[in-house]
C-alpha cells in the first residue's frame, strides 16, 4: 500500500508545474490494491487489500493515517478459487477479513494507520498443482481479478544436511531442482555457535548465536541453470568476509563453538520476477522518464503471486574446516574453538 500510495503523492507533487486539459484529481477517487503472495509450505494465506487515493482538497499526508481511508467499509467480498491443469474448478474459498495483531502480525511503524491493520484469510494450505485465481468485489460493486501459478516444494542436491560443507575450497556449491513455476530465487543462511564468556561475577556462562547472511537476492532462474539445476557457487572468502564484519570482539568471550548452518531458499513465481524487474528499472542510472509500474491485478493495482521457502537446516562443517574457522589467521581473532577430536581442543596447535 505505501508504495502505491507513493506514486500517487508523486504525481500530485509534479502535476502542480504542468498544464495539461484534465485534472489530476478528481474530488475522491478510489484505486484497489492487492498484495498477495500465496505460499504452499504454510497453513494459512493472508492477501492485503487497501485502497489507493487521490482527493482534490485534502493532502494526501492528512488522509494516510485515517484507516477509513484504507480500507473498504463495509468489507470487499473475496473469493479464491483453485483450478487443475485441465481448467476445472477444484476448490472455492471465501476470504475472511481479520485483524492483523489479532493474528500475531505486527505491522511497521510508520505514515499509514497501524490499528487496525486489516488483512484478508484463508485458513488452507495451498496445493502447488493448482492455479489459484482471486476475485474481490467492493461495496461499490467493482470486481477486481487476478491469478497465479503456484510454486511448490524442491529438490535440493547441497546443501544435505547429510553431508558436510568444506571451507577448504574456494567455493562451496550449492544444487537444486528447478521448477517452470520459479522465476528468481533468494538465499539466507544462518550461521549458529555458542559464545561461552564470563559473566559480571566471574562465572562461565554459555550464549547461543545466531548470525543471518543473505547470500544472494534476484537470481534469475534461466541464468543460474547449469546441466539441469540450479547452480550458485557460495565463495569461502565472502563467508569469512561476513564473519568478521558481524562478531564483535568481545573481551569477556573466551570461545565459540560452531554449531550448525541452516539454509533457506526462498523461491518466487514467475510473476514476482517480473514484479521485481520492473521495480529494478525504475532506479536505472540512464532511464530517462518514469516507467509504469508493473501489475497483475485486472481492476487494481498490485502483485498476486506466490513463493516457497525450502529450509536446510543443521548442516555441519568438516572437522577440517573447523579447525581452519579456529586457526587461520582470516579469522582466527573470533575465538572460535578447534573440533572437539583437535589434540589441542579448545585452542589451536
Amino acid at each position: 500500500m505505501k508504495k502505491w500510495f507513493l506514486v500517487v503523492a508523486a504525481f500530485l507533487f509534479f502535476g502542480n508545474g504542468c498544464s495539461t486539459d484534465f485534472e489530476i484529481a478528481t474530488d475522491w477517487e478510489e484505486i484497489t490494491i492487492v498484495y498477495g503472495l500465496l505460499d504452499a509450505g504454510q497453513q494459512t494465506q493472508y492477501i492485503r487489500i487497501n485502497k489507493a487515493f487521490l482527493s482534490k482538497n485534502t493532502s494526501a499526508l492528512e488522509i494516510a493515517p485515517i484507516a477509513d481511508s484504507l480500507y473498504h467499509n463495509p468489507p470487499a467480498q473475496v473469493v479464491m478459487k483453485a483450478f487443475d491443469n485441465q481448467n476445472n474448478l477444484k476448490q472455492t474459498l471465501n476470504l475472511t477479513r481479520v485483524n492483523a495483531a489479532d493474528e500475531g502480525i505486527v505491522k511497521d511503524e510508520g505514515l499509514f494507520a497501524a490499528n487496525p491493520y486489516f488483512l484478508y484469510k484463508a485458513a488452507t494450505t495451498i496445493n502447488d498443482s493448482y492455479r489459484y485465481t482471486i476475485e474481490i468485489t467492493t461495496p461499490e460493486n467493482k470486481v477486481i481479478t487476478a491469478g497465479t501459478d503456484v510454486v511448490g516444494n524442491f529438490e535440493t542436491i547441497r546443501p544435505d544436511p547429510n553431508f558436510e560443507v568444506s571451507l577448504l575450497s574456494e567455493n562451496y556449491t550449492m544444487r537444486w531442482s528447478p521448477s517452470n513455476e520459479v522465476g528468481i530465487y533468494d538465499m539466507d543462511l544462518f550461521i549458529r555457535y555458542d559464545e561461552q564468556r564470563l559473566d559480571p561475577s566471574g562465572n562461565i556462562i554459555t550464549v547461543p548465536k545466531s548470525l543471518k547472511w543473505n547470500v544472494f537476492s534476484n537470481l534469475v532462474r534461466e541464468t543460474a541453470i547449469e546441466t539441469g539445476r540450479v547452480t550458485y557457487n557460495l565463495n569461502i572468502e565472502a563467508f569469512f568476509n561476513y564473519l568478521n564484519q558481524q562478531i564483535g570482539n568481545v573481551d569477556s568471550v573466551q570461545y565459540r563453538f560452531f554449531k550448525g548452518l541452516d539454509f533457506v531458499i526462498h523461491a518466487g513465481s514467475n510473476e514476482l520476477k517480473t514484479f521485481n524487474d520492473v521495480k529494478l528499472a525504475q532506479f536505472g542510472i540512464t532511464s530517462s522518464q518514469i516507467l509504469l509500474e508493473y501489475t497483475n491485478i485486472n481492476g487494481g493495482l498490485g502483485l498476486f503471486a506466490s513463493r516457497y521457502s525450502k529450509r536446510i537446516e543443521n548442516v555441519k562443517l568438516t572437522t577440517q574446516s573447523i579447525d581452519l574457522l579456529a586457526c587461520d589467521p582470516r579469522t582466527k581473532a573470533l575465538k572460535f574453538a578447534t573440533s572437539p577430536g583437535n589434540v589441542a581442543f579448545p585452542n589451536c596447535n
